[in-house]
């Protein structure tokens, strides 16, 4: 630092035009001490911090000066941060001391770390919640996985700010650095879209899918869709399945492929049948195809699925052939009868 030069080096300094900045003179030999709420005693020497700027050359304060202050001024009574910030913490304490400001207690927690254990960044992903959001995470998806992370909270079941400030515990906060698993925010946000209303799950799909469902279809399509979807982009592919002409077959991935072929031709030629005798009615077409083929669970429903859908996952049949009516599951049908014929041929 500058605070043992001559007056003869500051003149020659300032004619130069350089620009000093301010420091908070750092006394030698001092102990800087202080619990924190997660990692416990902490204890600083002076002698390695040495004097910090407190006053950039342009006249404008730096983070670590205007934080302590603002803080004090607010009367804020503990500070919990990222353990990148606990060395700050030492000098925070230094300026507030000198001015004779109330100290707030410091907790710092472990920074969150990506697949790799390095401390979360861009390189890992999209992270931001201008970025969750944009990819349709649910706040409430959000919250109640941040506030887990790094925190043991016994409930695990939805919680709104109320009650995730009520069960939040200094005490059950981890020393270990938190992980972020995109398994876990997931989890919370399809719980999340189960939970919400019709109207509410509709606003969210937004309008462009809205438009795509016919007004009378709405209230099936919820039922269908929403136990089965994590964003807005998953309801707009099963629109596109239920409302559009035909499936592209052809697009089948290996596992779906398989078991269409496997199914046979008398399959498709027993569920037309069905279909025509009971129209909708599913559990009595699936009656009968069982019976008349003698083939039970996924050996009868996955090609039906399939044939219907173009998936291995989804809505309950049932629904399915609310959504897609009658004329089109005819369709649908006989459109997979003729694929497996073509497939079938040497």
């Amino acid at each position: 630092t500058c605070c043992h030069l001559s007056s003869e080096e500051v003149g020659h300094r300032q004619a130069r035009g350089l620009k000093p900045t301010l420091r908070f003179r750092v006394p030698e030999n001092a102990v800087i001490e202080f619990v924190d709420l997660v990692k416990g005693p902490q204890r600083f020497s002076s002698n390695d911090i040495g004097d910090f700027i407190v006053r950039r050359a342009d006249g404008t304060s730096p983070f670590l000066f205007c934080n302590a202050i603002d803080d004090a001024l607010m009367r804020i009574t503990h500070v919990l941060r990222g353990d990148d910030h606990l060395t700050n913490t030492p000098r925070q304490i230094l300026i507030l001391q000198a001015l004779n400001l109330p100290l707030s207690q410091y907790g710092h927690l472990s920074l969150i770390t990506g697949d790799d254990g390095t401390p979360l960044s861009k390189r890992h992903g999209s992270f931001s919640v201008q970025d969750l959001q944009r990819r349709g995470f649910l706040p409430q998806a959000v919250i109640n996985y941040l506030a887990r992370l790094g925190h043991t909270c016994e409930v695990q079941q939805l919680l709104n700010f109320d009650e995730l400030a009520m069960h939040f515990n200094l005490e059950k906060l981890s020393r270990s650095p938190a992980h972020f698993d995109h398994n876990q925010i997931m989890y919370w946000q399809k719980i999340s879209v189960q939970l919400l209303d019709k109207n509410r799950f509709l606003n969210w799909l937004g309008e462009d899918i809205k438009k795509q469902i016919p007004e009378n279809m709405q209230n099936v399509f919820v039922s269908a869709t929403q136990p089965n979807i994590a964003f807005p982009h998953d309801a707009a592919m099963w629109s596109a399945i239920f409302f559009s002409d035909c499936l592209k077959l052809e697009e089948l991935d290996h596992e779906a492929l398989t078991w269409l072929c496997d199914a046979k031709e008398q399959f498709f030629i027993i569920a037309e049948q069905a279909l025509e005798n009971y129209g909708t009615d599913f559990s009595r077409i699936l009656v009968e195809m069982k019976q008349a083929l003698g083939i039970s669970g996924k050996r009868l429903f996955m090609p039906l699925r399939i044939a219907l859908t173009g998936k291995v996952h989804g809505p309950e049949l049932a629904l399915i052939a609310q959504l897609l009516g009658v004329k089109k599951m005819q369709q649908r049908l006989g459109q997979a009868l003729q694929f497996i014929r073509l497939l079938s041929k040497p």
